[in-house]
């Protein structure tokens, strides 16, 4: 059982540096977008995105106000409808490609199924579903993987593909 627990907790571990990761790249690419369109305090909004990237939905959601409202006070029109297209944009960016793809590779789960999940549970129970549908599906994967029976199909694999498919 503790191997279990001590897998469950790799995982999620695993799952929490991939989040960490992917809000530094959304940090990163605010900055530059802000900077290109050259709107004042872009590393502040940056921060302010890679920081309430943690929280979803919600999280970004604050963060567009944010920058929109940073660009209607201290530049123009134009350049907030710019900054709010850019915000969208990288939302899209990060919840078709870089969630899914970071995500699954960090523990080792199909980029499709994170991406289900994700959506299946946001559309389930909101934000707190979309924050733990990866944690979950990790718990439920990696104690289906535990105790699973053997099919024919496994027993027909050599020992070691077996190995490499339950790790």
């Amino acid at each position: 059982m503790s191997s279990l627990l001590g897998e469950i907790t790799q995982k999620l571990g695993f799952w929490l540096t991939g989040k960490l990761f992917i809000a530094l790249i959304m940090g990163i690419l605010t900055f530059v977008g802000l900077t290109l369109l050259n709107i004042p305090y872009a590393w502040v909004l940056a921060l302010s995105v890679a920081l309430l990237d943690l929280i979803p939905v919600i999280g970004p959601t604050f963060a567009l106000l944010l920058g929109v409202g940073v660009a209607l006070i201290w530049a123009t029109w134009v350049q907030a409808i710019w900054v709010a297209l850019l915000y969208i944009g990288l939302q899209q960016v990060e919840a078709f490609v870089l969630e899914p793809r970071i995500l699954a590779r960090s523990v080792g789960l199909n980029p499709w199924l994170v991406l289900i999940s994700i959506l299946l549970a946001s559309f389930l129970f909101g934000p707190l579903g979309a924050l733990l549908a990866v944690p979950v599906l990790i718990i439920l994967t990696v104690v289906y993987l535990r105790y699973r029976k053997p099919t024919e199909i496994d027993e027909q694999k050599s020992p070691a593909t077996r190995d490499s498919l339950e790790n």
